[in-house]
């Protein structure tokens, strides 16, 4: 009777971690398409309505509404043809770093107004849309970070922090 209890038992296991190995019916697949990312990227970025965000060395933006949503494609306004023949006004995007829910600046090696590579786009509408800004040193932020009372720190290429209020952006 043991022997007859124990060889159930066994088949039991068996039959259980047979079902277990088999794929997943359609009720629970993962229908999400896989993202197709251009470009390096450095961080990933999460706001505090914990949107998630990537951005690529070769400036694209991606995000999802949380992480178990689909990622959408942001887009930020290319160079004209004209200003870019040889394709090098694209910003090198390295970080979004969020001041709060609707407010975040994007840093990297990205030309400014003036073409000098000094610039940082700056949202104010959660991301729908960037405005490219002039950082006012003649350096590049390679580093954002900020607190949860808005203050930021910038590390810049010349190696320096700067502090900066929340009123800054």
């Amino acid at each position: 009777m043991k022997h007859t209890l124990t060889l159930f038992l066994l088949f039991s296991l068996c039959l259980f971690y047979v079902k277990a190995q088999e794929p997943p019916t359609s009720d629970n697949r993962d229908y999400r398409a896989a993202l197709k990312i251009n470009g390096r990227i450095t961080e990933i970025s999460v706001a505090p309505d914990e949107r998630i965000w990537l951005t690529t060395y070769l400036g694209e933006i991606y995000y999802a509404n949380s992480i178990d949503s689909n990622w959408h494609y942001g887009q930020l306004n290319p160079p004209k043809e004209e200003d870019d023949y040889l394709g090098l006004s694209y910003p090198d995007l390295d970080r979004i770093s969020f001041f709060n829910a609707d407010t975040a600046i994007m840093t990297g090696f990205i030309n400014s107004k003036e073409g000098s590579k000094n610039g940082y786009y700056r949202t104010t509408d959660g991301g729908h849309t960037w405005e490219l800004l002039n950082y006012e040193r003649q350096n590049w932020i390679y580093k954002a970070c900020v607190n949860s009372n808005g203050k930021a720190w910038l590390g810049t290429a010349n190696k320096t922090i700067q502090a900066k209020p929340a009123a800054w952006i």
